[in-house]
């Protein structure tokens, strides 16, 4: 009796086509492995035998240069996804700084000396500095540039790995389901004048 696959296969010819293999590895990649299979909805054979496969694309004429691409293109979204957490920084810093000067001016205006006079100086000249440049990144409105490039970037990033899938695979792959992380979306506060 012959079993007939889906693909209408007999078990003989589906068999000829596949190599079975026992493979050892250790339980955290294994545990990787089947994290990503779940996560593109991929059975663990197919997500091992995807990135053998993709292994062999700088092998094919132009897989070294679609695999540089999507480096290219994953290293300028991880650049600017810095550049978004500086901003952030900066304006959380700016508050802070706000709130620094604050606690001065007002240690002053009752005669209380919290800190030696040239300290003093510094921290307020440091935190009058940070206060200025978040107003500036503000008035230049740098924190949504950002955002937008990184939807750019992040634009690029899908595109490099659609055309990788295409000449690794011959076919564009099914995007995985969950979003990549990593980008911080809310517009910073605005500091207060001082």
């Amino acid at each position: 009796m012959t079993l007939f696959w889906c693909n209408n296969l007999t078990m003989e010819e589906d068999e000829d086509r596949y190599a079975r293999i026992t493979l050892r590895i250790p339980k955290t990649l294994h545990k990787r492995l089947s994290d990503e299979a779940d996560r593109t909805s991929k059975s663990l054979n197919a997500e091992i035998v995807g990135r053998l496969e993709e292994s062999f694309a700088d092998l094919k004429p132009n897989g070294a240069l679609v695999t540089l691409a999507v480096k290219l293109a994953e290293t300028d979204e991880a650049r600017l996804a810095e550049a978004i957490k500086a901003e952030g920084i900066l304006y959380s810093g700016s508050l802070v700084s706000v709130h620094l000067m604050d606690a001065l001016n007002t240690a002053k205006e009752l005669g209380v000396q919290l800190l030696p006079d040239e300290t003093e100086k510094a921290a307020y000249a440091g935190a009058y500095k940070l206060y200025h440049q978040a107003e500036q990144s503000l008035k230049a409105e740098r924190f949504q540039k950002l955002v937008r490039e990184a939807d750019v970037a992040v634009e690029r990033v899908k595109e490099a790995i659609e055309a990788r899938n295409l000449a690794v695979h011959g076919r564009p792959q099914v995007p995985p389901a969950v979003p990549r992380p990593g980008l911080i979306r809310r517009p910073p506060p605005k500091p207060k004048k001082p």
